[in-house]
């Protein structure tokens, strides 16, 4: 988060110029099947052709009366502006996801009213929602910043960490609709200014660990008071975060058990300190072991490969992914991976400070990556914004993958400060049109839902089951923004949800491949991601015009490979570990 404002403290450190000359000169380079489950009706085709993306806000008729609390009383806490993140998971396993949004809540001064708290909201499967927060277990009183969702005792059910300030929370899913805080017992409780986090099985044993990230050094106690010139005057604002050291963060080994042990050391992700805010599980290069990447702010970034074994491996600057372009560090917030061009390859977008565009990592075939922003079209668009919450997800259904970045300032007097600026701004839709993004000038079906917040959290899933991708956002001191995609679109599409055996039930970490006119698409079953937040864990793949898939090709987390032919369009899809045609397993 580069804010540019003088301060009456002093910064962190800075990198030296060795490493800036290392980037230049390494570069940012470049038979008879079981039936599947089918579980809806087909979608409605009814308009010619896609006019524009739209989307509607339908926060108030679907009973969401929530509103994020920063806690602010005019003090400048650091915290205040950091989160709050949301999750959209289907915990009762119904087949509708439900929603959790990250509440904030109290900071010295704060002179609202009521208890400010996370909240779950069930969906009742008719577009509204009820809020069952403390009937599902959801107790705890923190002040909470962001969260992931995962199956961390492989009962088949998702449970759910909610990272915050003075305590993060692991809650169990007691599989009756309730969860339970098990932070203690499980051992998962790394303190301090967490931010991001993500479940994934970086040693390849079957259950899931998790990161967590710890982003700066900083309690209550030492809080800096910052000031920023206007006039002749000096105005209490918010502090950079160089004022403040970065903060390790700490990779929990899951011990099969209910516990999990701090093995940040010992698997080699002790790597230098990165202010860590979004990150995610994934399989860079195709080889069955989860890699890790991590968004860090204003300082390098984080590839954790996956060397088997239980060992993690920073590649970044190998890779491309620890700088931008020009060799420097960015303020990376939000972070989203896909296929974007449709080669087979995972790419990576990364959200950043105003002045720094959303940056596209285009991986090539030998698994580096190369800053491919501006042939894409991001600087031009992005390039004025803060942005936070991210996602590649194919809105029109027309086989490429599009992209929504939620955007607003960190400074509550932008207005005084930076010219044409403000604290809210707007989110921002691009179309995909053949590996360039394209602005949509009016994604919004009237002006309400167009209205400028100041954005953070984003999550990406099909609410309503329609075989789109809607979008929940969790505004800075302010309601969400539920948005449904209202795309009209005459595009097939294929949702697809995997169930794995054992410990895997949830299938986290599988990579399914679709192929459809001769071309692959590429997704994950992913926990973690956008900026703070988590994603829909069942897979949409839009296919265009065409009207049947070729073959659908999984690597399930346990490497075991399966192939699937002749499955219907416009279908919600249930492929069952064991059910489909063997296929060659990853060497290595």
């Amino acid at each position: 988060m580069k804010v540019r404002f003088a301060l009456s403290a002093p910064v962190g450190r800075g990198f030296g110029l060795l490493a800036i000359l290392l980037v230049l000169l390494a570069g940012c380079r470049p038979a008879a099947l079981p039936a599947p489950a089918v579980t809806n009706t087909p979608g409605t085709v009814s308009p010619p052709s896609v006019e524009s993306i739209r989307f509607r806000r339908v926060t108030d008729e679907a009973g969401i009366q929530f509103r994020h609390e920063t806690g602010a009383s005019g003090r400048k806490y650091f915290p205040e502006w950091l989160g709050g993140g949301c999750a959209l998971l289907d915990y009762d396993r119904d087949g509708w996801l439900d929603l959790f949004l990250v509440g904030g809540g109290r900071l010295p001064g704060w002179k609202g009213a009521g208890e400010p708290r996370d909240r779950l909201y069930h969906n009742n499967r008719n577009g509204t929602f009820t809020e069952v927060t403390l009937k599902a277990g959801i107790r705890t009183l923190h002040y909470g910043v962001g969260c992931c969702a995962g199956d961390f005792n492989g009962d088949g059910y998702l449970d759910l960490y909610v990272t915050g300030f003075k305590g993060c929370l692991l809650y169990r899913n007691n599989r009756n609709g309730t969860f339970t805080d098990v932070t203690r017992s499980a051992g998962a409780e790394p303190g301090g200014l967490c931010s991001g986090c993500a479940f994934g099985d970086y040693d390849g044993d079957g259950d899931l660990d998790l990161y967590v990230c710890r982003y700066v050094r900083y309690d209550l106690a030492h809080n800096v008071p910052c000031y920023q010139p206007h006039g002749t005057e000096r105005v209490l604002s918010m502090c950079r975060q160089l004022v403040y050291e970065p903060a390790a963060d700490v990779l929990y080994r899951n011990n099969g058990a209910g516990t999990f042990t701090d093995v940040t050391r010992s698997s080699g992700a002790a790597v230098e300190p990165g202010r860590g805010l979004g990150v995610l599980f994934t399989d860079f290069d195709g080889d069955g072991r989860q890699d890790l990447f991590v968004a860090n702010d204003l300082t390098p970034n984080f590839l954790l490969h996956g060397m088997g074994g239980g060992r993690l491996q920073d590649e970044a600057l190998e890779r491309g992914v620890a700088f931008n372009g020009m060799g420097a560090p960015q303020a990376g917030m939000g972070v989203a991976c896909g296929d974007v061009n449709r080669d087979g390859l995972l790419d990576l977008v990364v959200t950043n400070f105003a002045g720094e565009y959303t940056r596209l990592c285009r991986q090539h075939p030998d698994h580096r990556f190369e800053d491919a922003s501006s042939d894409a079209g991001l600087v031009e668009a992005t390039n004025r914004y803060v942005g936070f919450g991210v996602g590649l997800e194919d809105f029109d259904r027309d086989g490429w993958t599009d992209l929504l970045t939620v955007n607003g300032h960190v400074n509550e007097e932008a207005e005084k400060f930076y010219e044409g600026l403000g604290l809210k701004e707007p989110k921002v839709v691009l179309r995909n049109e053949g590996g360039k993004f394209l602005p949509v000038p009016e994604p919004w079906s009237d002006a309400a839902t167009g209205t400028l917040k100041v954005g953070r959290g984003a999550a990406f899933g099909d609410l309503d089951n329609d075989g789109d991708t809607d979008v929940v956002v969790n505004n800075l001191g302010d309601a969400p923004d539920v948005l449904l995609n209202q795309t009209a679109s005459p595009h097939h599409w294929l949702r697809l949800e995997l169930q794995g055996k054992g410990k895997e039930r949830c299938a986290i970490g599988a990579r399914v491949t679709v192929w459809s006119a001769g071309r692959p698409q590429v997704k994950e079953v992913r926990s973690g991601s956008s900026y703070l937040s988590q994603n829909d864990l069942r897979l949409l793949f839009g296919l265009g015009g065409q009207v049947n898939v070729e073959r659908v090709e999984v690597v399930w987390p346990n490497r075991q490979r399966e192939v699937w032919s002749s499955l219907p369009v416009d279908r919600h899809v249930r492929l069952v570990q064991g059910t489909g045609r063997p296929g060659q397993s990853p060497q290595n």
